[in-house]
């Protein structure tokens, strides 16, 4: 115990021989200090909130996206862009021209019909419209009227061997008012057939399912090459229609014979059309009082029954009706 009292007093009389220093801080001020220290220590520091940060990515991720690769597409391939475009609007094109191609081609066709053009229809069986010089035949010659305009039609009724009990009612019976058009109680029989100058035309009312060829009166100083000219124009609000084609260019010669040479490329067309179109000029030329017909530059040798080869005779008779009773 002693030697530890020595200690202590050994101790203060060192601390008493120290320098003295004065320190001139504040208490307050100190006491703030002391204080601070502790506290940031047990304080942990702050850290940042890093969950957002992927959100952000992702957003500006799909921006970018959005804004380059669309430019980038149509930068690397336009010309193929506009290229199917241009296609896709000729294919609808097509279609639409197709379908307004089909549609007019049924108007044409229903107005052919109805309004009596000379061009039958397909399915129907080609017809002359003459009665041919051949064999030795019994034949009533007559005219009728038709149910519209101021048209008379002339007929050929070629009646059989034996003709008793053929009398105007059997005839009549024959006369097919609904499908042809015409007024059977109108039929006047003619001691001969029409002779005068006269055209061709193509009469058929509408509706009617086949036509007649009527004449039309001419001027006595009418030229056949004229009169054969005429024949290209119709004569609509009768319901009276060309028997040739306006396409089909010709040139006449009258020295010998009638002859006709066609002067451009087109062909006689072997169909109704064409058969109708000699008829009309055959009997245009029997009005005028030639015997026979020549064809040159035809393109084709046959039309129907006609050899345009070589020359051939004018009917005996126009619209021809057999009566088989």
């Amino acid at each position: 115990m002693k030697s530890s009292k020595k200690d202590d007093q050994h101790l203060q009389d060192l601390l008493k021989q120290l320098p003295y220093i004065s320190d001139t801080t504040d208490k307050d001020e100190l006491l703030a200090r002391i204080s601070q220290k502790p506290a940031e220590k047990d304080s942990p520091k702050r850290k940042r909130n890093t969950r957002h940060i992927p959100v952000f990515v992702s957003l500006l991720t799909t921006i970018i996206i959005l804004v380059i690769v669309p430019f980038a597409l149509y930068s690397s391939s336009p010309t193929e862009e506009k290229s199917s475009y241009n296609e896709a609007s000729d294919q609808a094109t097509s279609v639409e021209s197709g379908q307004h191609g089909d549609e007019s081609g049924m108007v044409a066709e229903e107005f052919a019909t109805e309004q009596g053009s000379p061009k039958t229809l397909s399915d129907k069986p080609l017809e002359s419209h003459v009665l041919q010089n051949k064999g030795e035949k019994s034949i009533m010659y007559g005219t009728i009227q038709a149910t519209i305009g101021n048209n008379v039609i002339p007929l050929a009724l070629v009646l059989p061997e034996t003709q008793e009990g053929i009398g105007l009612d059997v005839i009549k019976d024959y006369l097919q008012e609904q499908k042809w058009g015409i007024d059977a109680e109108t039929f006047q029989t003619a001691a001969q057939p029409v002779t005068d100058k006269a055209s061709y035309y193509l009469f058929r009312a509408p509706g009617a399912d086949r036509g007649f060829l009527i004449p039309i009166d001419l001027n006595t100083q009418t030229s056949i090459a004229a009169a054969l000219n005429e024949m290209k124009q119709n004569r609509e609000a009768s319901h009276v229609y060309r028997t040739i084609p306006t396409e089909i260019q010709f040139s006449v010669s009258t020295e010998n014979q009638l002859e006709i040479t066609l002067s451009n490329n087109a062909a006689l067309p072997n169909t109704q059309e064409g058969i109708t179109m000699i008829d009309a000029i055959l009997m245009t030329a029997k009005s005028f009082g030639y015997a026979y017909v020549t064809f040159h530059n035809t393109k084709v040798n046959q039309i129907g029954d006609y050899d345009l080869s070589k020359p051939i005779k004018v009917p005996k008779a126009v619209n021809p009706i057999t009566i088989d009773r």
